[in-house]
């Protein structure tokens, strides 16, 4: 459990008056944890999913792990954001067995928040500039959320030098549009600005042995319009 987990569960377990308030419960949220958006928008996006009920369940471990696939898919949430949203839920409801279980999945198949040697550190995706961030075969994230904006270079590595080898990436202001259709064999450069949900997705997961992201600017270049000429 970290620091603003921590906090989270002390408060909730303090008053029981936020259980069938939304706003009672965004509002304790925004008093303990009032410049963290991110993590008050998490917390709430779960509970929208009626989180609570899943408790209630006897195959509860099941169903969160098919709640957490639910937010990525529906929301445009990283896997390791929602197994945090989650994995904080159980520590709430005193399922800390779940909880622990949920952390300790995302540690093994996310090193989306990892460096290149794939240790775990807890900045922002393309946080820093020019360093490499290896990322799992498949993930859509949003930018200003789950990655910082800006020019990126994605690259991957084979197991073997098949030229059918390929991974694609899609740029869309809603998730719900996303269709990776361009595909490319080693490395591309991209854009993405604030807002926007970046997928990307390797073609053939047998060949597939890593993938990195590196920004490599801060800017955002703006395609003009050829008729501005």
């Amino acid at each position: 459990m970290d620091g603003t987990q921590e906090k989270i569960v002390n408060a909730l377990h303090s008053t029981k008056v936020w259980l069938d308030d939304r706003s009672i419960l965004k509002g304790i949220l925004s008093d303990i944890i009032p410049s963290d958006k991110i993590h008050i928008n998490l917390m709430l996006t779960a509970y929208d999913e009626d989180i609570l009920e899943v408790f209630k369940d006897k195959d509860a471990t099941l169903r969160l792990l098919q709640l957490i696939q639910k937010i990525e898919d529906g929301y445009g949430i990283s896997h390791g954001n929602a197994c945090w949203s989650v994995a904080t839920w159980c520590y709430v409801n005193l399922r800390d067995d779940i909880g622990d279980y949920i952390a300790s999945i995302n540690c093994k198949k996310t090193e989306a928040l990892g460096d290149e040697s794939g240790e775990d550190d807890d900045e922002l995706l393309g946080k820093t500039l020019n360093k490499k961030y290896r990322v799992k075969d498949h993930g859509v994230y949003k930018v200003g959320v789950d990655i910082a904006k800006g020019e990126y270079k994605i690259s991957v590595k084979w197991k073997d030098d098949n030229p059918k080898n390929s991974f694609g990436y899609a740029i869309e202001e809603n998730p719900n549009d996303l269709y990776c259709c361009n595909y490319y064999r080693d490395q591309v450069y991209l854009m993405i600005d604030d807002g926007q949900y970046l997928e990307f997705k390797v073609r053939d997961i047998d060949k597939y042995e890593s993938a990195y992201f590196t920004r490599v600017s801060d800017v955002v270049r703006i395609e003009e319009d050829e008729d501005d000429y």
